[in-house]
């Protein structure tokens, strides 16, 4: 189904891709996996933090699937164009920009009459993609903001617990954060570099360098990785 807002496509994406990185975290978190024994011991600290931790570890998860859900419908926008004969952008957004769905569908199919302002058209559906992708990029922004805050809290409560030998351990970690935590979160590469190419092209998703593959991937992830960096 079409998206009524913006809202609505976020909604589902906390309902899709952020339940993905949910089960991505539970699985390192596993019983069966010891590697992982220092942050299960650091999310089950009496600490008060803790709880403050669990908390914006699941929020970023939630950003970040709602980010991925909007780029994800902006990157393939052209593939439902086409073969689906869809539009899935937020409705209030095509109106408020003064574009129809009829008018983007014909757009990416060569349909368009002469007559017709195509200039104008493209325009308009580059203002709209504008907003949508702001949006995206303001969970990211968010996103980015709580995990600074999870590895001060991550640091903060292993140099408070001493007993269990969370300040030993904490100290082996990689940049003060574990896999079990960081790994989940680098889904938000991929959207990220979608988002940068995308304010690059000035939000055209005619142009052809907006399909071509992402080279910069395998080089942002490694360099994010190894400096825990969203």
């Amino acid at each position: 189904k079409n998206f009524k807002n913006i809202e609505s496509m976020c909604t589902f994406g906390e309902g899709t891709f952020s339940q993905m990185i949910y089960s991505y975290q539970a699985m390192l978190l596993s019983p069966i996996d010891n590697s992982n024994n220092f942050t299960k011991n650091l999310l089950q600290s009496s600490n008060p933090k803790t709880a403050e931790l669990r908390n914006l570890i699941n929020d970023i998860g939630a950003h970040i699937g709602q980010s991925t859900s909007i780029a994800y419908f902006l990157k393939t926008l052209k593939y439902y164009a086409v073969y689906n004969n869809q539009v899935m952008l937020p409705m209030d957004v095509l109106a408020k920009n003064n574009i129809s769905q009829e008018d983007i569908l014909r757009l990416f199919n060569n349909n368009l009459d002469k007559n017709e302002k195509i200039n104008d058209i493209r325009e308009n559906l580059k203002n709209s993609v504008f907003e949508i992708a702001t949006v995206a990029n303001d969970h990211i922004i968010t996103s980015k903001t709580k995990f600074e805050k999870v590895k001060t809290l991550v640091k903060e409560i292993s140099e408070d617990d001493i007993d269990n030998n969370l300040q030993k351990n904490f100290k082996k970690l990689n940049k003060g954060l574990s896999d079990a935590i960081y790994l989940p979160y680098m889904n938000t590469i991929p959207t990220t570099l979608f988002l940068e190419r995308l304010e690059k092209n000035d939000f055209d998703l005619l142009i052809k360098k907006m399909d071509a593959k992402e080279w910069k991937l395998p080089f942002r992830s490694y360099w994010n990785y190894n400096f825990r960096k969203l």
